[in-house]
C-alpha cells in the first residue's frame, strides 16, 4: 500500500506541499564553497523573493519511503520559506517502492525524483535512460567534496554522477545484545567479545535452559540473509571478491570463499540458534522480539532504533554490541559494509527548470543541515563525510553505543555495498531463494553455488 500526502502551508488551503529552491551552495555546504554559497544564497533569496510575487512556480513530483520525523518537519520548515517549488509526494513502502518505480519508468510515467537504492537497482535505471546526469549540479553544490570517495563512485557510471546518496544501513557485521541477560546468566560478554561461529553456538545450551532464545533473525522478506552473507564474506575476502564475482573472474560455484559462506550460513541456520518462527518472521518483528527480551542477540545496522517503538526508549535494559560471529579464528575483519542504503535521483525526461528543482531539494536533504536533522531522529553516522567528521570532532554527539570497538573496528577498512544490493537482480533473487533454503537445510552449500552461478551464467 502506499500513502499519498500533501502538505498545506499555513497561509493556503492548497492541496500541493510548495518547496523553494535554495541556493547554489546552502550555508552548510563545505567549507571548500563557502564564499560561493554566500553569493549563491543571496540570489536565490531574490529568486524566491520574485516567484513569491510573480506567481511562478515549478511543479515537480518524488516518490519515497516515508521520511523520519524530524527529517520530514525540515523539509516542511524548507517549504514554508521558498515557494517557488511545489513537490507532490507519494509514499510506498520499499519493495513496492521499487515495484513501482520500474512500472513507472517502463510507462513514461515516472516522477521527477526518484529514489533508487544504490546497486542493482540504480544500474537498471541507469541501464534504461532514466537518469539525468548530476555532474553539473554535483559543482555547483559541492557534493562531491561532502561524500565518501566509494559512496560517489557507487553513484556514479561512467565518470558521471547520477544519484545522490539519503541514507546508510549503517555499520552490520555486529550483534547487539541484552546486557540484563548477559550478567543474569554469567555469558562475560563485552564489547571487545569476538567469537567463532562455533562458540557463538554453545551459547544456545545456557541460554535455552534460562528460557531465552539466541538470536534475532528473520527471513521472511529474505534480504537479511543475504546482508549475512555479505558481512561473512568481509570476514575472509576484501570488497574485491564482489567484483570479481560480478565480473565473472570469479564463479560462484568455483570459489572457496562462496563454499565457506554458504557453509557458515547452513550451520547458523540449523544450529537451533534462531528466534523460533525466524521462516515466517519479518525482519521488523524480531527486532522488536529482542527489544521485548524474547531473544538475548539482535542481528542489524546501526538504523535498528528505527525499527523498535520508541526506538532507543523502547528498549528496557542497557545495550551493547559484539562483532558478528566469525566463520573461523582468524577473528580480523577485511572489509565492511558501510555504504549509501537509498538514493535519490532526477528523470532524465524532466525539463530543465523541472531538474533545477530536484537537485536544489536534494542538496537540502544531503547538506550538513539536512544531515543534521536527520541525526535528530537516528543518531548514528551518516552518508554525508563532513557531517561524520564533525561527529568525530565532538561537534554532534554520538549515542556510547555507536563508539563501542565493533564499529570502531570497521571504520577504515575498504568498503562494499550492501550485499542484497550489490549484484545483478536476479543473482541477487536467486541468493534470496537459495540462502533461505541453505539455512533450512534443505539444499547443500554445493548446490545452492551451482544454482546461483547458472543465474549469473544466464546474464554473460
Amino acid at each position: 500500500m502506499f500513502k499519498k500526502f500533501i502538505s498545506v502551508l499555513a497561509l493556503a488551503l492548497a492541496v500541493l506541499m510548495v518547496f523553494g529552491a535554495c541556493a547554489s551552495n546552502t550555508p552548510a555546504s563545505s567549507a571548500a564553497s563557502s564564499e560561493a554559497a554566500s553569493s549563491d544564497s543571496s540570489a536565490s533569496a531574490e529568486e524566491s523573493s520574485e516567484a513569491s510575487a510573480t506567481g511562478e512556480v515549478t511543479k515537480i513530483t518524488a516518490w519515497l519511503n516515508a521520511p523520519l520525523e524530524n527529517e520530514m518537519s525540515y523539509y516542511e520548515d524548507f517549504s514554508k520559506a521558498f515557494p517557488q517549488y511545489e513537490i507532490e509526494y507519494t509514499l510506498y513502502q520499499d519493495d513496492e517502492l521499487k515495484e513501482q518505480t520500474t512500472i513507472a519508468v517502463q510507462a513514461g510515467t515516472a516522477p521527477t525524483i526518484l529514489r533508487p537504492k544504490v546497486g542493482s537497482q540504480l544500474n537498471d535505471l541507469y541501464a534504461a535512460g532514466a537518469l539525468a546526469n548530476l555532474d553539473a549540479y554535483s559543482e555547483q553544490y559541492g557534493w562531491k567534496e561532502m561524500s565518501f570517495d566509494d559512496i560517489y563512485d557507487a553513484c556514479s557510471k561512467d565518470g558521471s554522477l547520477y544519484a545522490v546518496a539519503r541514507s546508510t544501513g549503517g555499520y552490520w557485521n555486529t550483534l547487539y545484545y541484552n546486557e540484563k541477560y548477559n550478567q543474569e546468566l554469567g555469558l562475560g560478554l563485552t564489547p571487545d567479545t569476538e567469537l567463532t561461529l562455533d562458540e557463538f553456538i554453545a551459547l544456545n545450551e545456557k541460554l535455552n535452559a534460562a528460557g531465552h532464545q539466541s538470536l534475532s533473525l528473520g527471513l521472511l522478506d529474505r534480504w537479511p540473509g543475504v546482508i549475512l552473507m555479505g558481512d561473512l564474506f568481509m570476514q575472509i575476502a576484501t570488497p574485491q571478491i564482489i567484483d570479481d564475482l560480478n565480473s565473472g573472474a570469479v564463479t560462484w560455484d568455483n570459489s572457496d570463499e562462496v563454499i565457506q559462506v554458504f557453509t557458515a550460513l547452513q550451520k547458523l541456520g540449523q544450529s537451533g540458534s534462531l528466534i523460533a518462527g525466524w521462516e515466517t518472521s519479518d525482519h521488523m518483528s524480531v527486532n522488536q522480539a529482542w527489544a521485548g527480551g524474547k531473544t538475548m542477540f539482535m542481528y542489524c545496522g546501526t538504523w535498528w532504533p528505527e525499527s523498535i517503538t520508541d526506538g532507543f526508549d523502547g528498549v528496557p535494559f542497557e545495550v551493547h554490541s559484539m562483532a558478528l560471529p566469525s566463520i573461523d579464528d582468524d577473528k580480523s575483519l577485511k572489509g565492511q559494509m558501510f555504504f549509501a542504503n537509498d538514493a535519490y535521483a532526477v528523470n532524465s525526461a524532466a525539463t530543465d527548470a523541472e531538474k533545477d528543482a530536484a537537485a536544489c531539494w536534494i542538496d537540502y536533504t544531503f547538506n550538513l543541515t539536512g544531515m543534521e536533522k536527520k541525526f535528530e531522529d537516528a543518531p548514528i553516522y551518516t552518508v554525508n563525510k563532513t557531517f561524520n567528521e564533525k561527529i568525530q570532532a565532538g561537534e554532534y554527539e554520538i549515542k556510547d553505543l555507536f563508539k563501542e570497538h565493533t564499529f570502531a573496528r570497521q571504520m577504515d577498512l575498504p568498503q562494499m555495498n550492501y550485499a542484497d544490493w550489490a549484484f545483478d537482480t536476479s543473482v541477487i533473487e536467486e541468493l534470496k531463494l537459495r540462502i533461505f533454503d541453505l539455512m533450512s537445510g534443505t539444499i547443500t552449500p554445493e548446490q545452492a553455488a551451482a544454482s546461483v552461478a547458472a543465474v549469473k551464467a544466464e546474464l554473460n
